[in-house]
């Protein structure tokens, strides 16, 4: 039988910090950096040029988003086979202070997407033109929620992000979800550790990419601290 495909893309906007991130990747797989995706519209669009893609399985890792543990990782991935799920992340809300948006969807900081299957059935008409259901609600379990959140923004509406309108059409497709739990890296810092589906911890997420010039003392204390965990876990980073 033939092995399943797997390929890492970045939405890429920073060198620099693509630079740091693969440099904390050791995993067997081809990554691919996707460039010209910008802004919040460009959010949409990216997760459409990844459906185009020719692998079974994406894993989808922005940029400032540093994993440090790689065999965890390795881990996430295998369960979902195993398990037949489709789609992994964190909830846009209701899993961290940090995001207080809708908690059906997942925040485009790191994805697993199985590919092959929502490929079969990708149709960006469909997409573009679909609107929220308040059927949806019914999934939202209260008692896995550690933060708060909103689902209808007064600015944006129901697609508070352009991608948004992505994870919905896989809820209306019913694609299976796996909803990753996250902490506080530190309480006067937004930035935050996401767990895999044992709730062990195995990547940083810094936010503010686009920042990355104004922050660069603030990176650099993300890095080392990623660095010392990386080296903990068997990791030859220097």
């Amino acid at each position: 039988m033939r092995e399943d495909s797997v390929l890492i893309v970045t939405r890429a906007m920073t060198p620099a910090l693509c630079a740091l991130q693969q440099s904390f990747l050791d995993v067997p797989y081809e990554h691919r950096l996707l460039f010209n995706h910008t802004g919040r519209s460009g959010a949409l669009t990216y997760f459409f040029q990844l459906c185009q893609l020719n692998a079974d399985w994406i894993v989808n890792i922005d940029e400032d988003a540093f994993v440090f543990d790689n065999e965890r990782l390795m881990r996430l991935l295998a369960f979902m086979k195993e398990e037949g799920l489709h789609c992994c992340g964190m909830p846009d809300g209701g899993a961290c202070a940090q995001r207080t948006n809708s908690p059906l969807v997942f925040n485009a900081f790191f994805n697993i997407l199985h590919l092959a299957a929502i490929r079969a059935e990708f149709d960006i008409d469909e997409i573009e033109r679909l609107e929220y259901c308040k059927d949806w609600e019914q999934m939202i379990n209260q008692s896995e929620l550690t933060a708060g959140y909103r689902l209808c923004s007064p600015r944006h509406g129901y697609f508070y992000e352009p991608y948004y309108r992505f994870f919905y059409w896989l809820i209306k497709r019913r694609f299976r979800f796996l909803r990753l739990g996250a902490e506080s890296w530190r309480p006067t810092d937004p930035a935050v550790i996401l767990k895999d589906h044992e709730q062990r911890p195995f990547l940083l997420h810094c936010w503010f990419a686009r920042q990355f010039d104004d922050q660069r003392d603030r990176f650099a204390t993300i890095v080392s601290d990623v660095q010392q965990r990386w080296k903990g876990r068997g990791g030859r980073h220097s």
